[in-house]
């Protein structure tokens, strides 16, 4: 018990620090990646679109954590209510984001299903929609978080705290659904494409696609290339986001000891905080695209690779 109680007094400190270092590293990677779909044309597809909006939430719920941070150095507690005022904002965009990953998945397999369909539906309408969508899973989560609320004091203001048990089960239990959901959509995705890629059907099928759409063809080697980056992306996130949230709802099912689920619900932010970093860095290392324009962005990769260009020039060779 005083071990749990020296990690609970240590756990202000210990979590405005992770607060600190992953919202430098991962505004770095949400900012760069917004800007390279923004300056680069031939990633403003449905996938690179959607990706951004997701960065830009992740973004926003960096911001969000440093509320935590603030309320750890506070020298006296505050309400659960309190809390939950400061921190609608933020749990609302942390629903939409859960519920984003989820459109991506979808988002794929609709690409695959019906490709002619999905390539003839207007991109800024499609992606209109699928990011309003998320919204609807927000407003039953805030709007369930503000009945029975109490006057509770809490000694750090996080959204398990904030919500109080039945709306971290609601929360929780809502976005482990959504992640277990995606992670089968994609393994659905998976199993799809290893057995139409030993059929002749899925061959005739894209040639039958390229030739109906030539001006998709074109841009069909370069989709592929950022599907599985998607795929990477969205299992590594799924990965960090549900082991932080099955912690953030098994917890209370698993033991009644106060302190130990206050531990679990304060230090599980740091999983958060990886997933809401990682989309850059994973699209940076797993696709050859995205790392050749985030060099190109950078002033300090684009002298060294002035030879690398020269090169590619004399000898008419890809480099990709």
């Amino acid at each position: 018990m005083e071990i749990l109680q020296v990690l609970v007094d240590l756990a202000p400190y210990s979590i405005a620090f992770f607060i600190c270092f992953f919202n430098i590293i991962g505004h770095f990677g949400n900012i760069n990646l917004v800007v390279i779909t923004i300056r680069t044309k031939h990633l403003q597809t449905k996938h690179g679109i959607l990706l951004s909006v997701v960065c830009t939430e992740h973004s926003l719920c960096l911001l969000g954590e440093f509320i935590q941070a603030i309320s750890g150095f506070i020298p006296f507690k505050i309400s659960r209510k309190t809390c939950l005022a400061f921190m609608t904002p933020y749990i609302s965009i942390n629903c939409c984001q859960s519920m984003m990953f989820l459109m991506i998945s979808l988002d794929i397999l609709i690409s695959i299903l019906f490709p002619m369909k999905y390539a003839k539906f207007p991109t800024l309408k499609y992606c209109s929609i699928m990011s309003i969508i998320p919204t609807c899973f927000s407003f039953i989560v805030i709007s369930f978080s503000w009945t029975n609320l109490s006057e509770e004091q809490i000694f750090l203001c996080n959204p398990p705290l904030a919500l109080g048990e039945n709306g971290t089960r609601v929360w929780g239990g809502g976005v482990l659904i959504i992640n277990i959901t995606t992670l089968i959509i994609y393994g659905y995705i998976y199993c799809r494409i290893y057995c139409n890629q030993k059929s002749l059907k899925f061959v005739y099928k894209y040639r039958l696609f390229s030739l109906f759409f030539p001006e998709n063809s074109m841009k069909n080697s370069a989709e592929k290339r950022v599907m599985k980056s998607l795929s990477i992306l969205v299992i590594v996130f799924c990965c960090s986001w549900v082991i932080c949230m099955g912690s953030v709802f098994f917890v209370n099912f698993i033991t009644e000891n106060q302190l130990i689920i206050i531990l679990v619900q304060s230090y599980v932010v740091l999983f958060a905080l990886i997933a809401f970093s990682q989309t850059f860095y994973v699209c940076y290392f797993r696709s050859k695209m995205y790392r050749r324009e985030f060099q190109n962005q950078m002033p300090c990769f684009k002298k060294q690779q002035i030879p690398r260009l020269e090169m590619f020039t004399a000898s008419k060779t890809c480099v990709i």
